[in-house]
């Protein structure tokens, strides 16, 4: 398993689209892992990848309830575009790193899933949230390894409506 912390400012639109169902469009940086192995399946060898993308994804949203604290349930297929990639190869107890943005491919098509709640206390409205992420896409270019992005994204903050 791949552990990375990376905060990430965010700005978001929600969009009502009745009383329960919203969509939300939030440009982020997002930080996943990828693990993989050679198709060909050479023991031993390992690689971990450790990607940056820019996503945009617009999220359907189901809010349950109508109470002060309110859960939301969240889905949605998502793209986005590569920033950085470090790719660290092991094998037989060694390893090695290095950039492998020139080895992957420059988006990342997935879906995305999520829960949380949501408080309105005062003027804004707090949010805490999980979401999982699951690439559907072969990330390697040549196809010699099977590379599939996953994340697991904490989110927590405040939205302020105008």
């Amino acid at each position: 398993m791949i552990r990375s912390f990376l905060y990430t400012p965010g700005e978001g639109v929600e969009v009502p689209l009745g009383r329960h169902f919203s969509l939300l469009a939030e440009p982020m940086l997002v930080e996943k892992g990828a693990q993989g192995t050679p198709a060909s399946g050479e023991e031993g060898l390992r690689t971990v990848t450790t990607l940056r993308y820019l996503e945009v994804p617009v999220l359907a949203r189901c809010t349950l309830g109508a109470w002060k604290i309110r859960p939301h349930l969240s889905a949605v297929a998502s793209v986005g575009g590569l920033r950085d990639a470090t790719v660290r190869t092991e094998l037989d107890g060694g390893s090695a790193a290095g950039d492998g943005r020139d080895d992957l491919t420059g988006t990342d098509v997935g879906v995305l899933v999520g829960a949380g709640v949501t408080a309105a206390l005062g003027p804004g409205r707090y949010f805490l949230e999980a979401r999982f992420s699951q690439g559907l896409r072969n990330l390697d270019r040549s196809g010699e390894t099977k590379v599939h992005s996953q994340s697991l994204q904490l989110l927590a903050g405040v939205t302020f409506m105008f």
